[in-house]
């Protein structure tokens, strides 16, 4: 739901972005998977772009791989401040380090037919039985 409406309020995309060193917040070495425009003169996402990337936890108290985001906070009502600094945020950590396709546990692909991004996540985490489990999601935004 998040990329979903960051994509609505967005004024353009990019799946699979090369980087920019206008991008409003480090990457750190995590491959960016999505990046949205949030300036109508910037519909390459080049600048003060909201950016989805996978890769290493920030930090040692997220497992495994991370989904994160780079954008706007949010403000009392829930509206992100376009005005305001740019965060970085885990969104979702225990991604694999690759789907069986050798993709990172978080992919954008634009449809070939629609105007539309299909979103794939995949998820490892260890059920309370101790066995590891996957969770693997699709959607079209």
């Amino acid at each position: 739901m998040l990329i979903k409406a960051d994509l609505v309020r967005g004024y353009g995309w990019l799946a699979d972005p090369p980087i920019s060193n206008l991008w409003p917040c480090s990457l750190a070495g995590r491959q960016p998977v999505l990046a949205i425009a949030t300036a109508q003169d910037d519909r390459e996402a080049r600048r003060r772009a909201i950016i989805y990337s996978v890769g290493s936890a920030p930090s040692p108290i997220w497992c495994s791989q991370v989904l994160m985001r780079c954008g706007p906070a949010f403000d009392i009502n829930g509206e992100p401040n376009l005005a305001g600094g740019f965060q970085n945020r885990v969104l979702i950590y225990g991604l694999p380090a690759s789907l069986s396709h050798g993709e990172p546990g978080f992919v954008a692909r634009p449809d070939p037919l629609l105007p539309v991004l299909r979103l794939e996540l995949e998820e490892n985490f260890k059920a309370p039985n101790g066995k590891m489990q996957r969770i693997r999601s699709a959607a079209s935004a």
